[in-house]
């Protein structure tokens, strides 16, 4: 099995068709094209492991640090580095009583609005509280751009695996990379280019 590039990878990343055509549709809110994910979480939970292990992910999965800009020939990809850090917001719904889903749901509206294209990274996650003998929620965020209904089931593995990491009082250390998202985006870019000419990916 070819070893793959375990770093941090950065800088300009193509654009693969479904972004291309995403851009096209010239959205008037293009930072609401997402998807959720409420997970139920046992108690009690340790929020400081819960943020390292989202942290850990967006190290970890380089396409969950994706940025876009804007430019005069159209929007560019960026892989960006891991300075930014995401942190993870805490929000107390046990007194909302009835309107707890109400209260939820403009959390998550919130949650949605606040992520920006131009910064990444393009998840937001959100420890819900909902008082004692409840079971409290996750609420993740990403934006379409960069995951899909299949990288759901990925990203939460290594999340759980990197809390219980954390939990045990373990480094967190996730599965070896396979192949990066820059690396595939190109190679898809190559592929697309090789159709058009008559020739094939090597």
């Amino acid at each position: 099995r070819e070893e793959r590039e375990q770093g941090v990878v950065r800088g300009p990343v193509p654009l693969t068709p479904i972004q291309r055509w995403f851009f096209e549709q010239e959205m008037a809110q293009p930072q609401h094209f997402n998807m959720e994910m409420m997970l139920e979480v046992e108690q009690p939970v340790e929020a400081g492991w819960v943020e390292e292990a989202v942290q850990a992910l967006v190290e970890h999965h380089d396409a969950l640090r994706l940025s876009y800009r804007r430019e005069a020939g159209g929007w560019r990809q960026v892989n960006e580095g891991v300075e930014k850090k995401v942190r993870l917001e805490r929000v107390d719904v046990s007194k909302a009583g009835e309107g707890e889903r109400e209260a939820i749901e403009q959390v998550a509206m919130r949650m949605q609005q606040g992520l920006k294209l131009e910064e990444g990274p393009l998840l937001k996650a959100t420890l819900l509280e909902r008082g004692e003998g409840k079971k409290w929620r996750l609420l993740l965020v990403l934006h379409h751009l960069v995951v899909d209904v299949v990288s759901w089931r990925v990203l939460l593995e290594d999340l759980n695996q990197a809390y219980e990491q954390r939990r045990k009082g373990e480094a967190v250390a996730l599965p070896k990379k396979t192949t990066s998202y820059k690396e595939w985006a190109e190679r898809l870019e190559k592929y697309a280019q090789g159709e058009e000419v008559g020739g094939e990916l090597e």
